[in-house]
């Protein structure tokens, strides 16, 4: 791989023509011999696997059966190794601070006072609150 992937993806699962409705499977990743990702699967099971290969030169799969008998199957589905692949953006927290923008403003005027409150004027008529004062027009 050479450090020029940016992502491992596949779909793990067990065969539906398994004989062991109890097989479980433990896939574990390994990028350059550290562990990447570690996911259990059950029959009847779709896992979805994504992880980050960026800067990983050597990857291995490891598929070790931790449940029920022997005779089932586990299947690496749509495996793939991408490069160029732009990152999702993470969900915000849940307890991150709210953002609120002003649409549909033409002219805008500051008037600052010494109790730190701020008045804007909008000729469209909407109001914001702030924490520190109050968006009026």
């Amino acid at each position: 791989m050479a450090g020029k992937f940016d992502r491992f993806q596949a779909t793990l699962g067990i065969d539906d023509r398994s004989p062991d409705a109890t097989a479980v499977y433990r896939v574990v990743v390994y990028g350059d011999d550290r562990i990447i990702a570690t996911k259990d699967v059950r029959i009847n099971q779709a896992v979805g696997l994504d992880v980050s290969a960026v800067g990983i030169g050597n990857l291995q799969i490891e598929a070790t059966s931790i449940g029920g008998d022997d005779g089932s199957t586990l299947v690496l589905g749509n495996a793939r190794i991408l490069s160029g692949v732009t990152p999702k953006p993470a969900p915000p927290a849940p307890n991150a601070p709210r953002v609120d923008y002003l649409s549909q403003m033409s002219s805008v005027s500051f008037d600052s006072y010494s109790n730190g409150t701020s008045t804007m004027a909008s000729s469209t008529g909407q109001r914001t609150t702030t924490d520190r004062g109050s968006w009026v027009p």
